[in-house]
């Protein structure tokens, strides 16, 4: 019963930071735009059809880095890697 109130934990504290990682993932995104030449506007559109490919991504079980590199040539996955090291 122990491991699996340990599990429970690691679960919760797992999502904990994924909670706190995703407003500084977007923040980083948004300002990027902006100073790219975006206006608000333009940002938030991009943020809703985030929101529908993370859905799409979700209710088809497909892999969203794969999809990335299959439709944009990035590999996020490759570039987590090199930072990394």
């Amino acid at each position: 019963m122990a491991k699996n109130n340990r599990l429970i934990k690691q679960c919760k504290l797992m999502y904990q930071q994924i909670q706190n990682i995703t407003p500084h993932i977007y923040s980083a995104v948004a300002i990027a735009l902006h100073r790219s030449g975006m206006d608000y506007d333009g940002i938030e559109e991009i943020f809703a059809l985030s929101q529908e490919i993370w859905t799409e991504c979700v209710q088809k079980d497909i892999n969203m880095p794969k999809m990335c590199y299959e439709e944009t040539g990035i590999d996020v996955q490759r570039k987590v890697e090199e930072k990394n090291g």
